[in-house]
């Protein structure tokens, strides 16, 4: 019975603030601190997109709201079978070719989802051919953070992606780090503590890893030379063409 419990509480509640850096988020929410990050870079950025929108690896859209200025936002999920068709996604990828004519988004966007990408080269050009000319491109991906079982392939330093946008013909490439390197190590920290002390219940002492850590990384000196993730910004050429040369 009380495992049933803890069940439906991981499904509900947890889940629900899995990516919302919110008061309720503190307290049930283990990877806080790196979804916190995520979420600021996203918000600090999506203003800037306008007109229709192509989130990459949708999932259940939990960054939808922050794009204010879209016309349209179509969410795409790879096609893996375990994801739910009934789920709130609009189109699925077949590892290949992204389903949409050339030039059908003014701003592509994607979060953690390019450590399961075997193709990045392949997808950064899908993503060239689908932007318009002078279409924005948001990309958040993971370079320190526990590997996410067979699927997940790569972690990428903010330089290495950089260097791999700039390869693909991508414009005004700028790229960012969500967290502190003291963050990113208490965040490491605090998910060991959940997955291997297990003493009584985890939900006990997450909100006190997630606030001690903030209080003291607001302390001490900023150093970035470790961090959760990358965010990398690019637009399309003005003048490129649509398909790859």
């Amino acid at each position: 019975m009380l495992e049933k419990l803890r069940k439906k509480f991981r499904e509900t509640v947890v889940q629900k603030h899995k990516f919302l850096p919110g008061p309720v988020g503190i307290f049930v929410n283990s990877s806080y601190i790196i979804h916190r990050g995520i979420y600021r870079a996203v918000a600090a950025r999506a203003e800037g997109f306008h007109g229709d929108i192509l989130d990459f690896g949708c999932g259940t859209k939990p960054y939808r709201s922050l794009f204010n200025n879209a016309r349209t936002y179509v969410g795409l999920e790879l096609q893996m079978d375990f994801y739910d068709k009934r789920s709130d996604i609009d189109a699925f990828y077949d590892g290949k070719t992204l389903p949409f004519a050339d030039g059908s988004f003014d701003g592509v966007f994607s979060t953690e989802v390019m450590m399961y990408v075997p193709n990045i080269d392949q997808v950064l050009d899908e993503f060239k051919r689908v932007l318009r000319p002078g279409g924005r491109l948001l990309i958040v991906t993971p370079f320190t953070w526990e590997e996410d079982g067979p699927e997940d392939l790569a972690r990428y330093t903010a330089a290495g992606f950089a260097l791999l946008l700039r390869k693909h013909g991508f414009d005004n490439v700028v790229t960012d780090k969500t967290t502190s390197s003291f963050l990113a190590s208490w965040q490491h920290l605090t998910m060991c503590l959940v997955r291997y002390l297990r003493f009584g219940t985890p939900y006990l002492f997450i909100p006190s890893m997630n606030l001690s850590g903030l209080a003291l990384d607001r302390m001490l000196p900023k150093k970035y030379d470790s961090y959760c993730n990358v965010v990398a910004q690019a637009s399309k050429p003005i003048g490129g063409a649509t398909s790859k040369g």
